[in-house]
């Protein structure tokens, strides 16, 4: 088991970090073979690693992170996930599935795993709650599939999704629930015009947002340091999964505004806007 210390960084401000560790798990549901590009085996047992809180006198909501292309172990996202983690979340991320066109199958079928079989950490799962689902590169359009689908959506009770620089996969890709596209202003792989064209397409029936960070590459979630997106994922979680005013505000901003991912300095380009049965006061958009 590896041990994984609480960042000093917190979330946001007002939110204490918690401490949490990881370790590997089986699990049984639908995995991306890494020779099978394009398929899907279904009841089959393969490997996760969870990212949990060690505070076990509390019950936590539970997240799924999908990884990128190439990747087989998502401790290339400790940062992120441990800090996202440390926001008061059980994070589950699937090892394996290098290269794959389904990788939201995969994603989704961990959740409804953890929800329904795990036992090691059922004592401190918050079976009542919500869950998130969050991804960078191919696992960032792996996100957008999974919180596009509608059967996924309801038997996984899916609330939030945050898509990182997101990649390819085939599947839906209109989203029924809040989600938040993030981009590199100096992506190569996946330049942030693409991911604009990702956001453009998500229904305005839901709450959306797209913000383009200040300075970073395609790997800005990568690695084992922090990055601001892990402050903006945790806030989404907040305000969707765990039902908090203050997340949402953070994201969004007050009535004037102000104290929002789109105020915060550090994109190049950012807009959040609320279902179009919101206020109007609820949009904002801010370009540097």
């Amino acid at each position: 088991m590896r041990v994984l210390l609480a960042f000093t960084l917190a979330p946001f401000s007002g939110t204490a970090a918690v401490a949490v560790t990881s370790k590997v798990i089986s699990v049984t549901g639908e995995f991306c073979g890494g020779s099978k590009l394009n398929r899907t085996e279904v009841g089959g047992t393969h490997k996760a690693t969870v990212w949990y809180p060690t505070d076990d006198s509390q019950k936590y909501p539970v997240l799924s992170f999908a990884h990128g292309a190439t990747v087989s172990d998502p401790r290339a996202y400790v940062g992120t996930i441990a800090g996202v983690a440390e926001a008061g979340y059980i994070v589950i991320a699937l090892n394996g599935c290098p290269f794959a066109m389904h990788e939201w199958k995969a994603q989704v079928s961990s959740l409804t795993y953890m929800l329904t079989q795990e036992q090691t950490l059922k004592n401190i799962i918050d079976y009542d709650a919500p869950t998130g689902v969050f991804g960078h590169s191919m696992g960032g359009a792996a996100t957008i599939c999974a919180a596009s689908d509608a059967d996924s959506v309801k038997t996984a009770k899916i609330a939030a999704a945050v898509s990182m620089h997101p990649g390819v996969q085939t599947g839906p890709t209109r989203p029924l629930i809040p989600i938040l596209y993030f981009a590199g202003q100096v992506d190569k792989i996946v330049p942030s015009p693409l991911v604009k064209l990702d956001f453009e397409r998500c229904p305005h029936k839901v709450d959306r947002g797209y913000a383009v960070f200040s300075g970073y590459s395609h790997f800005g979630p990568t690695g084992p340091g922090s990055n601001n997106e892990i402050e903006w994922t945790a806030a989404m979680m907040d305000c969707y999964v765990k039902k908090q005013t203050a997340g949402c505000t953070k994201v969004f901003g007050d009535a004037n505004g102000k104290g929002s991912l789109c105020s915060a300095g550090q994109t190049s380009h950012c807009e959040t806007h609320r279902a179009e049965s919101q206020r109007p006061s609820s949009s904002e958009t801010v370009v540097v």
